[in-house]
């Protein structure tokens, strides 16, 4: 009799914490279900309200210096805002900031738009004379499309990126911001795969810049891979590194980004 009661026991003192772990569970296999590793585009669905990351800037790539990564925070569960840190210790620079919107939300689809502005004043040393004490700047402006695809009929999942990004002179005639103006396009895929609950891999190819920055960049053809480690409620809560090689330079870039909590 005793011993059943310490059964007894134990169970109603163990229960909470066996609930407490099943809801766990549950609400990491609902994250993952839509969870994606990008590697050449971005992820589409915006982080939980109040959650921090450290992500590709909206209208950056992956050949922008990891250093110039968005600081982004999740306003609610479908809209997130963010800006470039280290910009702020440029003496030049005059602000930053982006945004991402998840606008449609399914099982087998999600659809979001982001939108990124950086201003900077140009540096007057190095202006031609008929430039100076204009107070000119520079204005590069990005417009992002991103989906990320869940098909049933395999365990596969697919990415699709569209950047538009606009590069012009601020302070100047009309004419001069006119011949200022350059844009260019980017289109990435990737294919992403679940190794298991804890661990993703994805092979992306696409055309994009070759710094990641400007409009006023060549945009070449590249291709890579990334590996994703899941780690929910840890500090840095999914780690992802990369690789990426672009032919027509040769140039191998390294990538890092990470969710907290």
């Amino acid at each position: 009799m005793q011993y059943k009661k310490l059964l007894f026991s134990t169970f109603i003192l163990i229960s909470p914490l066996l609930a407490h772990s099943d809801e766990l569970a549950k609400s990491r296999e609902k994250i993952r279900a839509q969870s994606f590793t990008p590697h050449i585009t971005a992820e589409s669905l915006t982080r939980k309200k109040g959650k921090v990351s450290l992500q590709r800037a909206v209208g950056a790539n992956l050949n922008t210096s990891v250093f110039l990564s968005s600081l982004n925070y999740a306003v609610t569960d479908r809209f997130e805002i963010g800006t470039s840190v280290i910009h702020y210790f440029n003496t030049l620079h005059r602000g930053n900031m982006s945004f991402k919107y998840t606008f449609w939300r399914s099982p087998h689809f999600v659809w979001s738009f982001g939108g990124n502005s950086a201003n900077f004043k140009l540096d007057e040393a190095e202006l031609p004379p008929e430039f100076q004490n204009k107070d000119i700047g520079v204005s590069i402006t990005s417009v992002q499309l991103l989906l990320n695809y869940f098909p049933s009929w395999t365990d596969l999942r697919f990415g699709f990126n569209f950047n538009s990004i606009n590069t012009h002179l601020n302070n100047v005639d009309q004419e001069t911001e006119d011949l200022s103006l350059s844009v260019k396009y980017e289109f990435g895929m990737d294919i992403n795969k679940s190794l298991n609950s804890d661990y993703d891999i994805t092979f992306g190819l696409g055309w994009l810049r070759t710094a990641g920055v400007s409009a006023l960049e060549e945009v070449e053809f590249g291709f890579g891979t990334s590996f994703r480690w899941y780690r929910q409620d840890k500090f840095l809560s999914s780690p992802t590194i990369g690789v990426h090689y672009t032919p027509e330079t040769e140039d191998v870039e390294f990538l890092f980004s990470t969710s907290f909590y």
